[in-house]
């Protein structure tokens, strides 16, 4: 029986709450939605600006144990969807300077979640680091899918990305993460 034939008091007995009351996903598999799925990077660059990178996620499947902690999240980001809104900044981030593209064209993201923390290891060009985001939003829509949020940081040059000083571009990055989710 899919979600969606189910009452909205049945629906919500599906959901595992945390003890305290963090954004679960119901028990089961899952596959994230590449066409309602972004990740958005903050960049703080000179002059307390900032610059806005979107990525789309190509692929990207979650389990969800009985306690209903994410026990497997595998996504894959798509590093040619880059959009930061202007065509000749993302051909520069694109590149082998940056994110090299070519030879890179995705961005993996491998992890678990227990209650409402996200942690798992981010693979970008030759490197691996750790990254832990914080949940803070998984929501049953009446189809059956989950619309879910997440944010963290990372520094930039942990996943070499150190072309730039300090000066220009700021070390840390803010990643915002928002999508939907729907049943294997």
């Amino acid at each position: 029986m899919s979600l969606q034939h189910l009452n909205q008091f049945d629906r919500h007995t599906l959901f595992v709450t945390a003890p305290h009351g963090t954004p679960t996903f119901p028990i089961g598999d899952w596959v994230i939605d590449p066409s309602a799925t972004t990740v958005r990077i903050l960049v703080p660059t000179l002059l307390f600006k900032q610059v806005s990178l979107v990525l789309f996620v190509r692929q990207g499947t979650a389990s969800v144990g009985s306690a209903g902690d994410v026990c497997r999240l595998d996504v894959l980001l798509c590093c040619e969807s880059l959009d930061s809104g202007s065509p000749r900044l993302d051909r520069h981030l694109q590149s082998a300077a940056f994110l090299d593209a070519k030879r890179f064209p995705g961005i993996r993201f491998r992890g678990s979640a227990t209650g409402d923390a996200l942690s798992g290891r981010l693979e970008i060009k030759e490197h691996t680091v750790p990254i832990q985001l914080t949940m803070t939003d998984a929501s049953p829509s009446p189809d059956g899918a989950v619309t879910f949020a997440a944010h963290g940081s990372i520094n930039r040059r942990d996943i070499g990305l150190s072309k730039r000083s300090t000066f220009v571009i700021g070390n840390e990055l803010a990643v915002t993460v928002r999508g939907r989710a729907h049943p294997a």
